[in-house]
């Protein structure tokens, strides 16, 4: 009798601890965080043109900013097929999906709107319910592995036919690489080790990696851009600490 009135006890206080758990400051910082991304969801909702692009121009004709738009979507982890932003992801697609050349696989006309393009279809690949989806994504991260293959840097610039490589633009085909390969696609591991050591090669000694090389990192810019009404501080070897400000509150990633 005394061992189960311990274990309802016991089970008593562990709940009264899991409450507090969340209330405590870094969750009211999680529930801001969330609010606020909700309500750019739902900007984006409602701002969407019915082709499934944004009007925002140039830009929001796109298909890499149409691709990113939809990540961020995604990402949120609603029922892409029957939750509250459905419509705007089959639209999203629709609209990458027009910018496919049938031919080549290429969406769009620069290297950036691929990578992103691809990045978002390999996010929606097996969670969205259109089998358009698999053979687009095939057929893109197809075009992302020639050029890397054609290209003396193993990496990526503007164009697949380009010669010269900038980590920017090669960012945007790792990432797709990485989404098709966690999606379930053929990605060979040499196109991935390759495409890292060109980034190894464009890292400086301080850890800073450069826009062709490993000459000019520029990590106070970044770091601007990154922590926007926060705060930014240098830890050494390339890392950084960003505060970032909200109403009231604040935390730090680091």
């Amino acid at each position: 009798m005394c061992l189960i009135a311990f274990m309802l006890f016991k089970a008593g206080t562990s709940r009264v601890f899991s409450q507090q758990l969340f209330t405590d400051q870094i969750d009211l910082a999680a529930t801001e965080v969330d609010r606020i991304y909700v309500k750019g969801l739902q900007y984006l909702t409602a701002s969407q043109t019915e082709r499934g692009n944004w009007g925002d121009r140039p830009y929001g004709m796109e298909p890499g900013v149409v691709g990113l738009a939809l990540v961020s979507i995604l990402a949120h982890g609603d029922d892409p097929n029957h939750g509250p932003y459905a419509l705007t992801i089959e639209r999203g697609i629709d609209f990458i999906l027009g910018e496919q050349n049938s031919e080549t696989g290429y969406i769009g006309r620069t290297m950036y709107n691929h990578g992103f393009a691809t990045l978002a279809l390999g996010e929606a690949y097996g969670a969205v319910i259109d089998d358009r989806i698999g053979p687009a994504l095939e057929s893109a991260i197809e075009l992302i592995l020639t050029s890397q293959a054609n290209n003396p840097s193993n990496a990526w610039r503007y164009s697949p036919e380009s010669t010269d490589a900038d980590t920017t633009v090669s960012g945007a085909q790792m990432v797709a690489l990485f989404a098709a390969r966690n999606a379930g696609l053929s990605v060979p591991q040499e196109a991935i080790e390759k495409g890292v050591a060109y980034f190894q090669s464009c890292q400086s000694t301080d850890g800073g990696f450069g826009y062709t090389s490993s000459s000019g990192p520029q990590w106070p810019a970044h770091c601007h851009r990154l922590s926007g009404a926060g705060s930014c501080e240098e830890k050494g070897n390339g890392a950084i600490s960003i505060r970032i400000q909200l109403p009231e509150k604040s935390f730090k990633i680091e």
